[in-house]
């Protein structure tokens, strides 16, 4: 056996060596692309299951569930292929600028380019379409990237959402269009039941969840009811209102929802509109607030600076990179990608393999040894509760000397002994040239949120 460290505890001898270990994050997402390079081998397999006979042999109430399961549509197809002629040179082209952004070398023609581009709106159509198409396919190889962990996967998201007709009954109140809407928090909330349920029923030890409503999304839903059913426009106040109703409930029916999983450890997405999640609450990622099995995660560009985008706050525990993230997107394609969407499976890939190595640790204990095996960082400051950047080095530390010693001792002699994470980017440049906001906003969460017809 190879060892890689040894590490002296008071009283103790702790011999640590590196054997490969596998474990399972559930991707909660828009679909994934298992037969891509970057993922054909990470695929969650359920091993009782029969594939493709129409029977239900594990007995979770879904049939030839092999890989997970879409709770979209209500079936084991976890990727829709027609929609992969999305993707062409002016998406590509996009993302490529948007990227340079970040690294400060757009130039004037790109800008305009690109502003030109965000004004189209039916190119903006074909961008989130394939976005969703994508999303989760890009989540998922962060999620396995560079271990041995598996993918199971969950479709969430459609990948084309439908908006409500017209409706010609006017006259709707305050109080109806509340009513609708924490109808549409419960019927919403009972998805993820079923889906926290069903990832429990598994034993999966961490779930992602690259979604969710800010309050700019809870804000184009409450317009969007009032404008279809109300006899008069709304004002601002009566939106914001509404959006304020929304997030509640939204928040109320996933604390409830999520108590089907226990055992598992969600990641979540801080959201990526700038805001403050502690003064504009989003849904679900505020539910790390009194979750002890939740972590809300915010995005940094390397280790260089807070990702203007990114959500902040007392309520977002950590931060991770999720600026110009190279991940697999489906059919065989590879983009550079930016969002906390890309920041969470970071965080999440090392919450499973953490369990991994220990799959003694509660989620409480994993949550923990991430947080405080965080690289303390002035620009993050008063943006995440932790003031961290996340670890990967000193986490799985943690939890290889967790085995033989108490949590707080592992944590400790871990952040004794790995260094702080050094991504080898010459500084100098960013520190003197802050970044240019361009008000081009990075690809949005999939919102889990969709008021039907």
């Amino acid at each position: 056996m190879k060892l890689s460290a040894i590490y002296l505890l008071p009283a103790l001898l702790i011999v640590i060596s590196r054997p490969i270990w596998a474990s399972t994050v559930a991707v909660i997402d828009s679909g994934i692309d298992f037969q891509h390079p970057e993922l054909v081998n990470h695929v969650w397999v359920d091993s009782r299951e029969i594939p493709n006979n129409n029977r239900d042999e594990d007995g979770d109430g879904y049939q030839d569930d092999v890989s997970g399961w879409n709770f979209a549509e209500d079936n084991n197809k976890l990727i829709d292929y027609s929609y992969q002629n999305y993707l062409n040179d002016d998406i590509k082209e996009f993302f490529r600028i948007q990227g340079k952004i970040y690294t400060r070398d757009i130039t004037p023609d790109e800008i305009t380019w690109i502003k030109a581009k965000a004004s189209d709106a039916e190119f903006i159509a074909r961008l989130t379409t394939y976005g969703n198409y994508m999303h989760g396919t890009h989540v998922s190889a962060i999620a396995s990237k560079n271990s041995s962990n598996q993918v199971m996967g969950i479709k969430l998201i459609p990948t084309e959402i439908k908006l409500p007709k017209a409706n010609t009954n006017k006259g709707v109140s305050m109080f109806l269009a509340k009513l609708l809407l924490k109808t549409v928090a419960k019927q919403q909330a009972a998805l993820m039941e079923n889906i926290f349920a069903y990832v429990s029923a598994h034993n999966i030890a961490v779930a992602n969840g690259s979604f969710g409503t800010g309050f700019p999304q809870a804000q184009m839903i409450a317009k969007l009811i009032l404008d279809k059913l109300s006899a008069k426009d709304p004002t601002q106040e009566e939106i914001d209102e509404l959006a304020t109703f929304f997030i509640e409930q939204t928040l109320a029916s996933n604390s409830v929802a999520i108590q089907q999983a226990p055992n598992t450890l969600f990641v979540f997405a801080a959201g990526n509109d700038g805001s403050n999640n502690d003064q504009f609450p989003a849904s679900p990622t505020n539910l790390a607030i009194n979750h002890d099995n939740v972590i809300s995660v915010g995005a940094t560009f390397a280790d260089l600076e807070f990702a203007n985008f990114s959500n902040f706050g007392n309520a977002v525990d950590v931060a991770a990179p999720g600026v110009n993230i190279l991940s697999a997107t489906p059919n065989n394609n590879y983009l550079q990608v930016s969002g906390t969407s890309q920041a969470a499976p970071y965080v999440a890939n090392i919450a499973t393999q953490i369990r991994a190595i220990n799959p003694k640790l509660s989620p409480k204990e994993v949550k923990r040894i991430i947080l405080e095996t965080a690289d303390v960082k002035a620009y993050l400051v008063g943006k995440v509760k932790t003031s961290g950047l996340v670890n990967p080095a000193r986490s799985v530390t943690a939890a290889e000397l967790s085995r033989n010693a108490s949590l707080s001792e592992a944590i400790q002699v871990a952040k004794s002994y790995v260094i702080n994470a050094d991504d080898g980017i010459d500084k100098s440049a960013f520190e003197v040239d802050p970044m240019v906001d361009y008000d081009i906003q990075v690809m949005p969460l999939p919102a889990m949120f969709v008021v039907s017809e």
